[in-house]
């Protein structure tokens, strides 16, 4: 490639040289989070590499730190692709406008792990590739990152390891078109094409191919990139000991990083960008507003979401849902999922399935949202009956408001006739919740009233009672 055609790539190409290097010849990406994704598994492809090379074990040990450093640069890049890194006096609702210094750094980092990662052959082609040798970074790093890319292609066509590795990285960018949320049918041909089981790759390729020619392009889940950072963990291992005391190992496969990802399990239906223009361009298809339910999904509620389950659900439900859940003050009107709504669904989730909360608050998807939603049919203002969020959860078991309420009357008139008889067999509501706080745990939670139900005193209370989990609607069984 020509200087000139150098500079107009560093000047016109988001991402510069090596991105348009990257789209030419691989993994086609625009939008931050596309370009981050790319990146990630370019290191791991790296990491992959290394692992087969023979390396005595004081080369392994540094091959480690070295995979662990560019981990680190790494989830920089995603902090920053999926807004979560901000800079003092950066508003939350702002993108990272320094995505590429960021990706800079961690393309830095690729290449120094692909000096130490790939066979020695293939370093010393990388470092011919260079005019002037390694001493030309400091004059023209871009050389670098195309004998880099070079490399790379080449290392796809050495032995059936890299081949697979091709194959492997060209599968997960087919699950990212699928996994998109809220697309039309314009990935069914592509469906159907993975849904044969018999990768097909040239087929993936032109599927792939015929949507980038209608200006598409998917938006990535960050739990691919918590597979890929699993990916890598497991190759750090292979590496050096799996030992957790063995800080070479530690330094390498980053627990830390992948505790800080989301697990979800997103359904069917995608979103779309038109290539070029980022997350946050035009979006195209029938689901561009969001999911089912009304209502639209401002850009500031998209990239304050947690995670992809969040930025999906519109304003309209949003607020429906806040309402039910008894969330109170300025956040009740807003469409931000914000810390008082995940606790409360948090809340919510343990309360349906007559148990404790789970550690985190779960995405808003599956069962989840559609045990949120009948809820809030069944008691849309947080009264009726219901005074928190758990007790929402609680009382919505069942095929209508009256069957949950009366399902927990029945554990409630058992629990005290139980715990203190005097009070007759049929005390039920908050007057049995009054006796029994009173009995079984009589300093309730902050924010609870004495005589409302929080996770220890029902649990409490199903065991006195000898309670029986209603089946929720349409599940057939008890979850």
């Amino acid at each position: 490639m020509s200087g000139c055609a150098l500079i107009d790539a560093e000047k016109n190409n988001r991402g510069g040289f090596l991105d348009e290097i990257a789209d030419d010849h691989w993994m086609k990406a625009d939008s931050k989070k596309m370009r981050a994704l790319r990146a990630i598994t370019l290191e791991a492809s790296l990491a992959r590499i290394a692992m087969i090379a023979p390396k005595s074990a004081s080369d392994r040990s540094l091959l480690a730190r070295r995979i662990g450093e560019t981990t680190k640069r790494a989830d920089m890049v995603r902090q920053c692709a999926f807004s979560e890194l901000q800079l003092p006096g950066q508003l939350t609702s702002e993108p990272c406008f320094f995505f590429d210094s960021v990706m800079l750094d961690y393309e830095n980092a690729l290449f120094d792990l692909a000096l130490v990662a790939l066979p020695i052959e293939e370093t010393r082609n990388l470092i011919s590739r260079v005019s002037g040798g390694i001493a030309s970074v400091s004059i023209n790093p871009l050389r670098l990152v195309q004998a880099l890319l070079d490399i790379g292609r080449e290392a796809f066509r050495y032995g059936r390891v890299v081949g697979a590795i091709y194959r492997d990285t060209l599968e997960l960018e087919v699950q990212v078109w699928l996994a998109s949320p809220n697309a039309d049918d314009r990935v069914a041909d592509l469906a159907r094409i993975y849904a044969r089981g018999n990768d097909d790759i040239l087929a993936w390729r032109a599927a792939i191919a015929a949507l980038r020619a209608q200006g598409l392009e998917p938006v990535p889940q960050q739990r691919f990139i918590l597979q890929l950072y699993g990916i890598i963990g497991y190759i750090c291992g292979q590496i050096v000991t799996p030992n957790p005391a063995d800080p070479a190992y530690n330094e390498c496969a980053r627990p830390d990083l992948r505790a800080k990802l989301p697990l979800v399990n997103v359904p069917a239906g995608r979103d779309f960008v038109l290539s070029g223009l980022g997350a946050g361009g035009v979006r195209g298809g029938a689901g561009a507003g969001g999911v089912s339910g009304g209502g639209q999904v401002s850009e500031r509620a998209r990239r304050l979401a947690a995670n992809d389950a969040e930025a999906r659900v519109p304003a309209s439900e949003l607020q429906t849902l806040k309402r039910a859940l008894c969330v109170v003050g300025p956040d009740t009107s807003t469409d931000i999922f914000d810390d008082q709504t995940r606790n409360a669904v948090q809340q919510f989730a343990g309360g349906i399935l007559w148990t404790v909360p789970p550690a985190e608050s779960p995405p808003i998807v599956g069962s989840t949202r559609t045990d949120l939603k009948r809820a809030a049919k069944f008691f849309p203002d947080c009264t009726g009956g219901v005074a928190n969020p758990y007790e929402l959860g609680v009382y919505s078991r069942g095929q209508t408001a009256d069957a949950g309420i009366a399902s927990v009357n029945q554990v409630l008139s058992r629990a005290v006739f139980k715990v203190a008889p005097e009070n007759g067999p049929n005390v039920v509501g908050r007057a049995a919740i009054g006796i029994l706080r009173d009995k079984l745990s009589p300093t309730p939670p902050s924010g609870v009233a004495r005589d409302a139900l929080d996770s220890a005193l029902w649990l409490l209370i199903k065991q006195m009672g000898v309670a029986v989990d209603p089946a929720l609607p349409g599940s057939g069984a008890k979850r």
